[in-house]
């Protein structure tokens, strides 16, 4: 129902008389003809079944008097000023906005302050102000939207429409009820306090905006993180995040949940998410059991273990990356003759059990432990200009994935590499290594200790360029090369290369 304000009754005439000093600042703030001043002489309440209130002309709230808005109501100001000598609440619910728009609002000296200890006084709080113009001479608290102690969200009260950003303040806690679902509409969700997702595997919490205005659900450095010890903390179980960043800057769990972007650190704990892009920023994570896109950045001490991954790259800390599936470590960029290296770039990572389907490219500032991993080479297409001019077009060809790409100090054992173009690439230490049918076994870049590795069926099976100085390839077995066994490729420094199995098998 359309609700118009207009003059309360004859007795304005009288009341502009003798309030004429007061009223004379009581004017429009647009272009349009000025409206007949309208006078709150008493409490009143604005309701929401009787939204949207539309003002004729300026309104002053009388010295002494408390205009109130309920919850979800409009206040269309009309281009026109609300001016309160008195008292204006206006309080909303994050599910139930106020709304102003259209118009100035003037606290005047008159005006009842708030007064934050006694919870009285003009506020406006869960509002959304659109084109509107705010003055105020005394004390106002607007819009600074907490939820309530103990908000709990529920599948009767979906869904959960934002209509602003909405805050669960430091000490308070948020619980969404499994079958709730958040049209968030592009506002924020920050957390403060403790944000507690209890969805279930049949019934889970939907966080949904459009995908062109994204939003986050934010929690800050100061939220009540997660402990694991306790069971207590933020929280997210069986949530379905669509168009919504999560970005946790304190410790959350998340289980069973699926998001494109989320960004973590302290000791989260995720598991048995599907993750579209996954950021960690520091701290030791707990990382497992998870179908992810891609890891962007790797910082800290995280453990990631039995997930299936498409690609990690970015920085790194010092992760420990076990037992997963991966699609490739860093990117081999391919083109005519041409091998480009953008290397994942850490202090010193452990990379170990792993099964890898195209690649380790891998740069340590530390030293990087990489070992137990399997890496089975294969072909694939890229594609290139060619031509010049008008006469240009797209050519494919095909290349061979390599195993593992080192920059640093790097020990490299144990890892079984079959069927690549490189089977392994820099590295301080090689040892215990299976190389199978690669076209070149190893490839020498710096001082190197080779030993104790199997090469068998490589094209090249070790060569050594960019002249180190110091080689050693000792108590290695040598089986079937179909080229050269050992490959110089201008070295002057002498090698050594005793005690090893050439072609025998004891």
């Amino acid at each position: 129902m359309k609700h118009i304000i207009n003059p309360v009754t004859i007795t304005f005439l009288t009341l502009v008389l003798v309030s004429g000093l007061v009223l004379s600042g009581a004017i429009t703030v647009s272009g349009e003809t000025p409206g007949i001043i309208v006078i709150i002489g008493s409490d009143t309440t604005w309701t929401k079944s009787d939204s949207p209130h539309t003002l004729s002309g300026p309104v002053l709230v009388s010295q002494g008097v408390a205009l109130t808005v309920e919850a979800g109501a409009t206040v269309d100001l009309n281009g026109y000023e609300m001016r309160v000598n008195g008292t204006l609440r206006a309080i909303g619910t994050s599910v139930n906005r106020i709304v102003f728009e259209n118009g100035k609002i003037t606290f005047t000296e008159y005006s009842n302050a708030w007064d934050e200890e006694t919870g009285t006084g003009s506020i406006i709080q869960f509002a959304v102000l659109e084109a509107v113009e705010i003055v105020n001479s005394v004390p106002v608290s607007i819009n600074e939207n907490p939820v309530s102690d103990d908000n709990v969200w529920s599948k009767e009260e979906s869904p959960i429409e934002f209509t602003g950003a909405v805050v669960v303040g430091e000490g308070e806690v948020l619980t969404i009820e499994a079958g709730v679902t958040v049209e968030m509409q592009g506002y924020d969700l920050i957390v403060e306090g403790t944000l507690r997702v209890l969805g279930s595997s049949s019934d889970k919490v939907y966080f949904k905006s459009e995908p062109y205005n994204v939003p986050a659900i934010i929690f800050i450095q100061t939220s009540n993180g997660w402990n694991e010890q306790t069971g207590s903390g933020c929280m997210i179980d069986n949530a379905d995040i669509s168009n919504v960043n999560l970005i946790s800057n304190c410790s959350l769990k998340v289980t069973n949940s699926k998001t494109s972007t989320i960004s973590v650190g302290g000791s989260s704990i995720l598991t048995g998410n599907k993750l579209g892009s996954l950021l960690i920023t520091g701290g030791s994570p707990a990382i497992s059991g998870n179908v992810i896109g891609s890891i962007s950045d790797c910082l800290g001490t995280p453990e990631i273990s039995n997930n299936t991954i498409d690609r990690i790259g970015g920085f790194g800390g010092s992760p420990v990356i076990s037992e997963n599936t991966i699609t490739q470590i860093g990117t081999i960029r391919v083109s005519p003759n041409v091998r480009d290296f953008d290397y994942f770039k850490t202090d010193s990572p452990t990379i170990t059990n792993n099964i890898i389907k195209d690649w380790i490219c891998l740069k340590a500032t530390g030293h990087a432990t990489v070992s137990y991993n399997t890496i089975t080479g294969h072909d694939y297409t890229f594609q290139y200009e060619k031509g010049s001019g008008y006469f240009t077009w797209w050519q494919t060809e095909t290349a061979t994935t390599s195993g593992i790409i080192l920059e640093g100090s790097c020990h490299v054992f144990a890892n079984t590499i079959e069927n690549c173009y490189i089977g392994i690439r820099g590295g301080k230490i090689i040892e215990r290594n299976l190389l199978m049918n690669n076209r070149y076994g190893v490839e020498v870049c710096s001082d190197t200790t080779i030993k104790n590795n199997t090469f068998t069926n490589n094209n090249e099976t070790i060569s050594i360029v960019k002249n180190p100085s110091s080689v050693t390839i000792n108590y290695n077995n040598f089986e079937s090369a179909t080229q050269d066994i050992i490959w110089l490729y201008g070295m002057s420094n002498s090698i050594d290369a005793t005690n090893n199995w050439w072609g025998t098998t004891d």
